[in-house]
């Protein structure tokens, strides 16, 4: 168990309190943050329920390096929306923080699940405004192509990334990365395809990363070799958040009004 060391809980709002989604969303005036101006320490929040797993993740932020210091799963099934306010609490107080120590907020603007996009923006949203903190929105795909490069030692790297998330029958949502020096990529495109794309030879050279619902046997036109399944986790988000290209910060209220969940990718 990791145990950070509290700081002051005290805000304008008062000493901290219990959490809960109702007690904390209060008026408030915000501050602005600008969106680059990243403090020399902070604690951020992730949380991610855009697939049929959800997750959260706590990360330290030290200089120009991040890590991640503990992540949760909080639900299978898409069942996480029911179980995200019954384990918030307790996953903060078990390493020792509260909801009033978190310096940034982080989830996925999409793409993913429209039940679980929603309620993880909405709840982030109540959040953020009532503690007068930055709310970081980041798509899943580019989150999932940079925690892939760099989670592992590759001895040979493809020359393009394709991150697949599955979002409704048989459709899914395709964004495809070219890799780029330094564990960074750039986006091609993001389009929605059938999955009976996929059942013609794929050219080599392409890495497909597939999420939780996408089942091998209809990618049959993509080698296994070529194939792995690599869902999105709010542990990627943290990680990803300096890197990102797709990273949108909300910091003032029209941010908070115009911000929507990105059902089917930053392309629609």
């Amino acid at each position: 168990m990791v145990k950070l060391t509290p700081r002051l809980a005290k805000s304008k709002f008062g000493a901290a309190a219990p959490f809960s989604f109702f007690s904390i969303a209060r008026k408030s005036q915000l501050r602005y943050h600008p969106p680059d101006m990243i403090s020399d320490c902070e604690i951020w929040l992730s949380l991610d329920l855009s697939s049929s797993t959800g997750s959260l993740a706590i990360h330290r932020q030290t200089g120009n390096e991040v890590a991640c210091l503990a992540d949760e799963i909080i639900g299978q099934g898409f069942q996480h929306s029911e179980w995200l306010f019954s384990r918030l609490e307790p996953f903060l107080k078990g390493h020792s923080l509260n909801v009033q120590q978190i310096d940034r907020f982080i989830t996925t603007s999409g793409p993913g699940s429209f039940t679980g996009l929603r309620v993880g923006l909405a709840a982030w949203k109540a959040v953020a405004m009532a503690r007068e903190k930055p709310l970081e929105l980041i798509s899943g795909s580019e989150a999932r192509a940079l925690a892939w490069l760099s989670g592992e030692k590759h001895l040979e790297l493809p020359t393009e990334l394709t991150v697949l998330t599955h979002v409704s029958l048989d459709k899914y949502v395709q964004a495809r990365f070219n890799i780029l020096p330094f564990s960074q990529v750039k986006l091609i495109t993001e389009t929605v395809v059938q999955e009976s794309a996929f059942h013609t030879p794929i050219e080599t050279g392409v890495k497909f990363l597939l999420d939780e619902k996408s089942r091998g046997e209809n990618f049959s036109g993509v080698p296994a070799f070529q194939r792995e399944i690599f869902p999105l986790r709010a542990k990627h988000l943290g990680t990803a958040l300096t890197r990102a290209t797709s990273r949108r910060s909300l910091v003032i209220p029209s941010d908070y009004i115009n911000a929507g969940p990105e059902y089917f990718g930053s392309s629609f």
